[in-house]
């Protein structure tokens, strides 16, 4: 993984487990190969990263996309809804006149 390579390389070079742990002084006492080594481990890193934090939006993409897609659903699931209902009410409201028309007379 990124951080076990990161961390093999900071423990090999500086003795220490973190990037925060690397003080200013250790830096200037290592010589250009540890440097470089230094460097080379943490643009790896930080390419495999962005590849990663890539993949990553693309999948909450997906999943906004797909969260849209079931709102839209639902939203006309629950329009057809209040559209048979108001249809019911129509029916109700129509026979509810007719008989009070009929009782009426």
């Amino acid at each position: 993984s990124i951080e076990d390579d990161l961390s093999k390389t900071l423990f090999q070079t500086f003795k220490v487990k973190r990037v925060e742990d690397v003080a200013l002084s250790m830096l200037n006492k290592s010589n250009k190969d540890v440097l470089i080594r230094l460097v080379t481990t943490l643009s790896g890193a930080l390419s495999r990263s962005q590849v990663m934090l890539k993949d990553a939006a693309i999948k909450v993409d997906n999943f906004k996309t797909q969260q849209i897609k079931q709102q839209q659903a639902l939203l006309d699931a629950n329009q057809e809804l209040l559209s048979i209902k108001n249809e019911q009410m129509t029916v109700v409201k129509d026979t509810v006149a007719t008989e009070m028309k009929s009782w009426s007379e």
